[in-house]
C-alpha cells in the first residue's frame, strides 16, 4: 500500500502543479452562464479537468482550460502519460465517484472550486480510497459560454 500511496502522491503533485501554475489568466469571461463542452457549471469544469488530466487526454485538458492556459494541455497530458508508464506492466485505474466539488465566490462569470472527498486508486490490482487534501482552490471562469479552469496570476 505504501507504493500505491507514493504513486498517488506523485500524480496529485503533478496535477496540482499544472492547475496552479502561474502563466496568465484571461481576466474574466465574456458572458453567458453555461454552455457546451461538458462544462455547464464550475463543478463540471473542475471535474472535466481532473478526469482528462488523470487520463492523459490532451484534448480533454485543452477543452477544460481557458484559452490563456490551453497551451499547457500537451505538457500536462505528457506528464500524466509518463506517470502511467512509470511502472511497466502495472495498470493504474482511478475512480472519481468519491470526489466532491464545492463552489464558492460564484458570480455569473467566475467562481472558485474546492476539490475534496476520496479518490479511488487501483494499482496492480490493489485498491485504496485516498482522501484528497491540500489541493488549492481552483479558479474557473466563463469563456465562450462555457466554464473553464483558469488559474489566476499569483502575485
Amino acid at each position: 500500500m505504501k507504493h500505491l500511496r507514493s504513486i498517488f502522491a506523485l500524480l496529485m503533485i503533478i496535477l496540482v502543479a499544472a492547475a496552479c501554475q502561474q502563466g496568465g489568466s484571461s481576466g474574466g469571461g465574456d458572458g453567458g452562464g453555461g454552455g457546451g463542452g461538458g462544462s455547464g457549471s464550475p463543478e463540471d469544469a473542475a471535474k472535466a479537468y481532473f478526469e482528462a488530466a488523470f487520463a492523459g487526454n490532451a484534448d480533454g485538458i485543452r477543452t477544460a482550460l481557458c484559452k490563456a492556459q490551453a497551451a499547457q494541455a500537451d505538457a500536462i497530458a505528457s506528464a500524466f502519460g509518463s506517470m502511467a508508464g512509470a511502472v511497466p506492466g502495472v495498470e493504474v485505474a482511478l475512480d472519481f465517484s468519491g470526489l466532491t466539488y464545492t463552489v464558492s465566490d460564484a458570480t455569473d462569470t467566475s467562481a472558485t472550486v474546492t476539490v475534496g472527498g476520496e479518490l479511488g486508486v487501483t494499482v496492480g490490482g490493489a485498491s485504496q480510497k485516498t482522501p484528497l487534501s491540500g489541493i488549492p482552490p481552483l479558479q474557473v471562469i466563463v469563456e465562450d459560454g462555457a466554464w473553464k479552469l483558469c488559474p489566476s496570476d499569483a502575485g
